[in-house]
């Protein structure tokens, strides 16, 4: 837990496009950036660093850090999602934050670190225009995967993405990564339902992420409805690319 958000950090640090204020936080020992750099015994360079490769070059740089054992990785999982409660560390920052930076968040019956995150990123999201016209490059794309996916155009669909994409098994749980695995996937989802996804609205992300309001009409092999509902993608993009997608809550109101 954790990683794969400091790594896009580091990422749009690379790129420069890390906003100010976080930049020159980044990797702060009084934030959780610099907890998480700590407990493994990591420097900012170091991530820094090893955020210049893909996600698979991540992940086994990652397994031989020396302080990564699977025991500190279950001791760091487990301090992170309490991060902010009494005995865990933060915890006397919590009370303290919707009073200043976060005080939008105040009254929201919020009990850890990373419940406020998410939330600050949310009500961020939220709070952010629609890209103007959604004619940007990166919507042209997005646009482009949409719209192949409806086709049943794997190839086309694929070609919208990076080798070692990762991509949610959003009926099974779990991800697959990589176009054969996508390929699979999606075969054999086709071969059970019948997903329609049209993209709403686009909104900007912290790290060059950018979250998709998608409607979503799922029938089944009769075509009777299944499912009618608005769903949220968050696409990571590198060189242009897909590199991932999550599904996430979309921002309340």
């Amino acid at each position: 837990m954790f990683l794969p958000r400091i790594i896009a950090k580091a990422r749009a640090m690379r790129a420069g496009e890390l906003p100010r204020e976080y930049a020159v936080r980044f990797g702060a020992a009084s934030g959780v950036d610099g907890l998480f750099l700590g407990f493994f015994s990591l420097s900012a360079d170091q991530i820094t660093e090893a955020a210049a490769g893909d996600d698979a070059a991540v992940e086994k740089w990652f397994e031989g850090v020396p302080g990564a054992t699977p025991q500190r990785i279950r001791e760091w999982n487990h301090t992170a999602v309490n991060l902010g409660r009494p005995g865990f560390p933060m915890a006397d920052r919590l009370p303290i934050a919707p009073t200043s930076k976060y005080s939008h968040l105040a009254n929201r019956g919020i009990e850890t670190i990373f419940q406020m995150l998410n939330a600050d990123e949310e009500t961020a999201a939220a709070e952010a225009p629609p890209i103007p016209g959604g004619t940007a490059p990166e919507i042209t794309l997005l646009r482009a995967a949409y719209a192949a996916f409806n086709a049943r155009d794997i190839d086309a669909a694929l070609a919208t993405m990076t080798p070692d994409v990762a991509w949610p098994m959003a009926f099974k749980g779990g991800f697959v990564r990589g176009p054969e695995e996508i390929r699979a996937y999606w075969t054999e989802q086709w071969g059970e339902i019948d997903p329609h996804v049209e993209p709403v609205a686009f909104y900007p992300e912290e790290g060059g992420r950018i979250l998709v309001d998608v409607h979503q009409v799922v029938r089944d092999g009769a075509g009777a409805l299944l499912a009618d509902v608005h769903v949220g993608h968050r696409f990571t993009l590198s060189h242009g690319l897909i590199r991932a997608m999550e599904i996430s809550e979309l921002p309340s109101g």
